[in-house]
């Protein structure tokens, strides 16, 4: 197939020309023979001491700023020539106004490489085979961006005619940086300036450079600290079973025992393990069967792994779990199929049958819309970050009735998953619309994790991973208006430390087992170590990357479309300094978002224990929940002290 001839390379100097083998200042040259051809030659004069060298970083310069960009050339000049571009930037010699413009060439290369889909073991190993100085490269490049930089004369101005402008040298660099994290990882954070580099990007104003910023810090932690197991329900009650410590014991007092999510699992799990017992006196499937398609989720599973007291060649079950098809199947048989289909569902989730779980949850979500576990459902069967089920979250929450362990779950996945899907999106470019449908991920994920961490007890599961995401969020969202000190995340801090003494105490009783879930705590105790002198320390940075064209593209953006605002107007505001009038708009929006989901938490009197899906809660404190005003009022003497204690009014 004939070379396709895309454009005129003028060459600067026709001395140039000659040596790369062309007596013309004018060279054509087509796409394939400027990977087979040309490019080598260039490369090989890269080599020579002369002032060559720097005539061929032109004629690279020229092959590689074509728009759009060849993706071969990018690719052969990050896997096959980045050592004689580093030997010339780490030569003692090189002019001063030519290292911008080779570390400009790498990053603009690597964007190219990375965007267009090149597996990282495949660079890397192309790299490690060219035995290139990444350690070396790392910190000339943090030299470069945490110095000032003054605008420099173009280099061969026919040539060079955009090296002028330090924006778009800016973003190439941060891509190198970026780039160098992602492949060499172990070299590049032994060296903690480029951890503070990072924590610096958090500080400017553009999000494209924000995002950046925390996806690097987020992934270095995740590969470096895999995801743990965060602590399951069966945890938490042996934990209440056998007692805390007496100054956790006396912070569960202050904050409610009633509230919190052992006491509340080990009284639904007494009531079902009570009434199996019945059942192994006067077996009735019907029954049983809609009694735990109804079960709260996690007493469910503690209940059914007592054993199966009927057991025959008729009913070969060795526990009441296993039972649980066979119950569904007769609850069908009596037109109970929304009842039948949920107590399946619970079987296949537990056992992982992941597409038999979305075959029926998708069927039954036609028939019957307003049933939230089918969104459950589907959203635990589907283990992506992909819109879809990010909306399926999002209608289970909308779902009226909504048990609160379901809405509990519903809320972890569409925040946890909203966020990977932001920092996804917003290093893609500011004006392209998946950037701007990042930045809607970003404030629904906001608005849940709100709601998460002002209605959950301290002792749910996954708890403490969650808060510190929202740490980051928040540092994501606002990060240039934070104060040093941070001290507008002190609404979050301050419920921390009780999260934490409980995920720690039952990591010493699990032998270590549960963790966080996510990287987010090492990030944030990054955050908070560096972020207080990023400002002054990366300065010149933060100017640079403040006036970048990723800046100007999503200022321009902005002014262009108001859909693409950063911070909604609801939860601008959402940034506390400490001062009783902001604290009260938070809790306000807070209480609307909550009232808007129906989250009557557990959707049982605290009084009587009666469930009920339209409780009233305390005026107060709204954390409690009563049947009417006689329930309110017996309860109140036994209520008034956990009402009104600090860390509820927290």
């Amino acid at each position: 197939m004939p070379a396709r001839f895309v454009s005129r390379w003028w060459l600067a100097d026709k001395d140039l020309s000659r040596r790369l083998g062309s007596e013309s200042s004018v060279v054509v040259i087509p796409d394939a023979e400027a990977i087979t051809g040309w490019l080598p030659r260039i490369v090989a004069v890269l080599k020579r001491p002369s002032e060559d060298r720097y005539l061929a970083i032109e004629a690279l310069w020229r092959f590689l700023r074509q728009y759009p960009p060849d993706v071969d050339i990018c690719n052969d000049v990050s896997l096959n020539h980045l050592p004689e571009l580093c030997a010339l930037l780490f030569s003692p010699t090189v002019k001063r106004n030519y290292v911008g413009v080779i570390l400009q060439l790498m990053g603009f290369c690597f964007k190219c490489t990375f965007l267009h889909g090149v597996e990282y073991p495949m660079i890397r190993s192309a790299i490690a085979r060219k035995r290139v100085d990444v350690r070396r490269l790392n910190t000339l490049l943090l030299d470069r961006l945490q110095g000032e930089i003054v605008r420099e004369a173009p280099i061969a101005e026919v040539a060079l005619s955009t090296q002028a402008k330090i924006s778009e040298t800016t973003c190439d660099e941060i891509w190198l940086a970026v780039a160098l994290a992602y492949l060499f990882p172990d070299i590049v954070f032994s060296n903690p300036r480029s951890v503070q580099f990072f924590v610096a990007c958090l500080r400017s104003s553009s999000l494209h450079v924000r995002a950046h910023g925390m996806r690097v810090l987020f992934d270095f932690c995740r590969r470096r600290d895999p995801e743990s197991q965060v602590f399951a329900s069966r945890h938490i009650v042996k934990a209440w079973t056998n007692g805390f410590p007496p100054n956790l014991q006396s912070d569960l007092e202050a904050y409610g025992p009633s509230r919190c999510h052992g006491p509340i699992i080990m009284s639904a799990t007494a009531e079902l393990s009570e009434f199996l017992a019945q059942q192994d006196e006067s077996l009735d499937f019907f029954e049983f069967g809609k009694t735990f398609a109804k079960a709260m989720l996690g007493a469910d599973r503690l209940a059914l792994s007592a054993p199966f007291a009927w057991k025959s060649s008729e009913l070969p079950y060795n526990t009441w779990f296993e039972t649980l098809p066979y119950a569904a199947q007769i609850l069908r048989s009596r037109s109970e199929l929304d009842l039948g289909d949920i107590l399946e569902l619970k079987f296949l989730l537990r056992i992982g049958q992941f597409e038999r779980v979305k075959e029926i949850a998708e069927k039954a979500a036609i028939r019957s819309p307003q049933i939230g576990f089918w969104y459950y459902a589907l959203t635990f069967a589907m283990d992506t970050i992909d819109p879809e089920v990010l909306e399926l979250a999002s209608k289970g929450l909308e779902c009226p009735d909504l048990p609160a362990y379901e809405r509990y779950a519903l809320l972890t996945e569409s925040s946890t998953r909203g966020w990977e899907r932001a920092l996804q999106l917003l290093v893609l470019p500011p004006r392209s619309s998946q950037f701007t449908e990042g930045i809607e991920h970003l404030n629904s994920s906001y608005r849940h994790f709100l709601i998460l961490i002002d209605t959950a007890p301290p002792d749910s599961t996954g708890l403490i991973g969650l808060i510190n995401l929202i740490v980051l969020v928040e540092v994501l969202r606002h990060g240039p208006s934070l104060s040093p000190d941070l001290k507008e995340l002190n609404y979050i801090m301050k419920k921390i430390p009780l999260i934490q003494k409980i995920n720690d105490f039952i990591a010493v009783q699990e032998g270590g087992l549960p963790g966080q879930g996510f990287p987010s705590g090492t990030v944030k105790d990054m955050i908070f170590k560096y972020f207080p002198t990023t400002a002054f320390e990366w300065k010149h940075f933060l100017v640079r990357a403040d006036t970048c064209q990723w800046a100007e593209e999503e200022q321009a953006s902005q002014n262009g479309e108001a859909s693409s605002d950063i911070l909604s107007e609801d939860i601008e505001n959402l940034r506390l300094d400490g001062s009783q009038s902001i604290n009260q708009n938070r809790k306000l929006l807070i209480r609307s978002l909550v009232g808007a989901h129906k989250d009557f938490h557990f959707y049982r009197c605290s009084s009587c224990g009666k469930p009920n899906a339209s409780l009233r809660k305390c005026s107060i404190c709204g954390q409690t929940s009563y049947c009417d005003k006689d329930c309110q009022k017996a309860h109140w003497k036994v209520h008034k002290k956990d009402c009104r204690s600090p860390i509820i009014a927290a």
